[in-house]
């Protein structure tokens, strides 16, 4: 996938690449009517056929709208989603600080990572 930086997304503009790890590319953006930052994860779909991207899309797209939602001080919200170009996208509030594998100077997996925050 090309770099996106510089175009717009939903009503986010995207600034900066923050990770690309297999098929998961985090932008930082900025809203364009208000100018707060927030992180756009794009999901790369294309190496899926028509009909896989389209139920990709869809689950995609109903797991966003039930995690939009949520509200929790320890949980960055989702603000928006949608799709661009036949890849799904999801904004997510801009956090600062440091990721947890930076932090411990590791990659984990999604149960590890569980287990060291609870």
């Amino acid at each position: 996938m090309e770099s996106l930086i510089g175009k717009q997304i939903g009503e986010y503009t995207l600034i900066g690449l923050v990770n690309s790890e297999g098929r998961v590319w985090v932008y930082r953006a900025s809203e364009v009517n208000t100018g707060a930052d927030a992180a756009v994860r794009l999901i790369n779909t294309d190496d899926l056929s028509y009909a896989d991207r389209s139920r990709f899309c869809e689950s995609f797209k109903q797991v966003a709208q039930g995690v939009k939602t949520l509200r929790h001080p320890g949980i960055a919200g989702v603000l928006d989603f949608g799709e661009y170009n036949g890849s799904p996208w999801i904004v997510i509030e801009w956090v600062e600080g440091k990721s947890l594998q930076s932090v411990l100077g590791k990659q984990l997996n999604y149960k590890t990572a569980a287990q060291t925050l609870a």
